[in-house]
């Protein structure tokens, strides 16, 4: 991946990102939040989660029909690993969230995040539908279907 990819999808857009996440799932195991970020900090893919909004559909059904925009997803997944463990850290230590052995919980539920730009403003906006997404799919399933080689 490009250096440029790692000033893109830095730590602070990662930390908001955790967040928008956490403040609909409220708590999450952390195999699942791993998948967070390659997902929401693709903008393809968040533009193609916009297309979902309002709508029922499963991890599943989308890398089926979009099989394309999910075939490097193991290698974001690997690349965006670091900057997850990082954001996590910086997100305990300021107190705003609560890590468990295999739980991460949102300590602050009236955080805002809110008029950060239009990338953010958008992962916002699709960020319940991916909750809802990795919610209601198991966890060893959603890395049989992403493909993800650990």
């Amino acid at each position: 991946m490009k250096e440029s990819y790692y000033i893109y999808n830095n730590e602070a857009i990662a930390c908001c990102t955790i967040l928008s996440v956490l403040k609909k799932a409220r708590s999450m195991s952390i195999a699942k939040l791993c998948l967070v970020l390659p997902f929401l900090l693709d903008d393809r893919t968040v533009s193609l989660l916009l297309t979902y909004l309002g709508k029922k559909v499963t991890i599943k059904e989308l890398v089926s029909n979009n099989s394309s925009r999910f075939s490097s997803f193991n290698q974001r997944f690997k690349v965006l690993l670091p900057v997850l463990v990082n954001s996590i850290m910086i997100l305990h230590d300021a107190k705003l969230v609560e890590l468990s052995q295999k739980v991460i919980k949102i300590s602050n539920t009236d955080i805002v995040i809110d008029d950060y730009g239009e990338r953010l403003d958008k992962i916002n906006q699709v960020s319940s539908v991916f909750a809802n997404m990795l919610d209601n799919q198991d966890q060893t399933e959603l890395y049989k279907i992403l493909k993800i080689q650990l």
